[in-house]
């Protein structure tokens, strides 16, 4: 390693998170009005693009939860069915409809 490098080469103390994101903030500090800028567009780019992966994430798993929900419906009612229950029975322990079940027979 070259002196002009060692003098660069921040200590292993000054090399956490906390100290990390000073020096981040230092660099920043020293951008041109036009980085600046573009900069501050990126970080927009990215929140955006995070609130939409965000947003499409919960929206999955909410439409996951919901499809897992019906399966598991369908399975307790083929169950009933097996065990010979009247279809009244069944529409009232699962909430699926009479047609719903009938396709399941």
């Amino acid at each position: 390693m070259s002196a002009s490098q060692e003098r660069y080469e921040r200590p292993a103390a000054l090399q956490e998170a906390v100290f990390q994101r000073l020096f981040e903030q230092a660099e920043i500090a020293k951008f041109n009005q036009q980085e600046l800028y573009d900069y501050r567009e990126s970080q927009k780019n990215f929140w955006d693009w995070n609130a939409v992966t965000e947003t499409a994430e919960k929206k999955g798993r909410a439409e996951g939860l919901v499809e897992g929900e019906k399966k598991g419906r369908y399975e307790v009612a083929r169950n009933l069915i097996a065990m010979h229950l009247p279809i009244n029975s069944i529409i009232q322990a699962t909430g699926l409809s009479k047609e719903e079940i009938t396709l399941l027979m």
